[in-house]
C-alpha cells in the first residue's frame, strides 16, 4: 500500500479485558526552577487535585551548574561546587524546593539525575561543533553534556543527593520516588561514548544503593529511531553482563 495506511479496528464494548495500564501517569518538562515559583506551584496543584493517585514528575538539569534560573530548555539545580582544593560544596537549596514543591502538589518525583556539574566537566572539553553566538556561554550550550571527567567524584555525588533525600522526606516516601540516570543519552545530551555511560550507569546505581538499598533506579530513556534502538540494545546488553559491553565498572 503507498501514501496513507489504513486500519481497520473493532471494538466489542461488551468484552472486559483487565484494569487499563495507565502509563500516562508521569509528566516532565526542562524547566526545573519554574517547579517553585507560584505558576509552577499552580500547574502542579491542578495536576495533583485530578490525579486518581501520585503523579511522578521529571525535569531536567538537578545536577547542571547555574544560577537557579529557568528560561525555556534551561534551569539548574546548582547542587555541586567544589573549594579551592577541590573538596566538594553541597548546595540543597534549589533541589528542596523542586522536591517540596512536588509533594506539596500530591507529585513524587522521578529524580532524573543529570547532568555534569561544571567541576566535573574534563579540563581540556571543548565544543567539537559549531555553535551560533546567542546567551549560552560553553558550559550552557554543551559542556554540562560531556562525561565527568572523574567519575568517583560523581559516584560520591550521587550518593550524597539520595542520602540527603531520605534525611529530608524519609526513607518510606523517598522508597517511593523512581530514580534516573541522565536523559536521552543516544543523542546530544551525551557526548561521551557509550562505554562511558554504561560505567557511569554502573557508578549511580552503586553510589545510589549505598545510600538507599531499597532505591528504584534505572535508566536511561531515549529517544525514537535506529540509534536509539542500538544504544538501549546495547545498554541492556551491559546490564546483562553480555558481549564486549558486558564488564560492570563497579563489581
Amino acid at each position: 500500500m503507498t501514501g496513507i495506511d489504513r486500519a481497520h479496528i473493532t471494538i466489542n464494548a461488551g468484552a472486559s479485558l483487565g484494569t487499563l495500564t495507565r502509563p500516562w501517569t508521569t509528566f516532565g518538562y526542562d524547566e526545573l526552577n519554574w517547579t517553585y515559583t507560584p505558576r509552577g506551584k499552580a500547574a502542579l496543584k491542578a495536576f495533583g487535585e485530578f490525579a486518581e493517585r501520585p503523579y511522578h514528575v521529571r525535569a531536567h538539569n538537578l545536577l547542571t551548574t547555574g544560577r537557579a534560573f529557568s528560561w525555556p530548555h534551561w534551569g539548574s539545580g546548582n547542587v555541586y561546587h567544589e573549594d579551592a582544593i577541590g573538596n566538594p560544596v553541597y548546595d540543597w537549596t534549589t533541589l528542596d524546593q523542586v522536591f517540596d514543591a512536588y509533594l506539596e502538589a500530591g507529585m513524587r518525583p522521578l529524580v532524573e539525575l543529570g547532568f555534569t556539574p561544571a567541576a566535573m566537566v574534563p579540563p581540556d572539553a571543548d565544543l567539537p561543533f559549531t555553535r551560533s553566538a546567542s546567551q549560552y556561554q560553553p558550559y550552557e550550550a554543551a559542556l554540562w553534556s560531556m562525561p565527568p571527567h572523574d567519575y568517583a567524584k560523581w559516584g560520591e555525588l550521587i550518593f550524597q543527593v539520595v542520602r540527603h533525600c531520605v534525611e529530608r522526606y524519609g526513607q518510606s516516601e523517598v522508597e517511593a520516588w523512581y530514580w534516573e540516570l541522565w536523559n536521552e543519552p543516544d543523542i546530544f545530551y551525551w557526548r561521551g561514548t557509550p562505554e562511558q555511560f554504561d560505567a557511569l550507569y554502573d557508578v549511580t546505581v552503586a553510589a545510589a544503593v549505598r545510600a538507599l538499598p531499597t532505591i528504584k533506579v534505572g535508566g536511561p530513556s531515549v529517544t525514537g529511531g535506529p540509534n536509539a534502538v542500538k544504544f538501549m540494545e546495547g545498554f541492556l546488553a551491559h546490564c546483562a553482563g553480555e558481549g564486549d559491553r558486558g564488564t560492570n565498572a563497579v563489581t
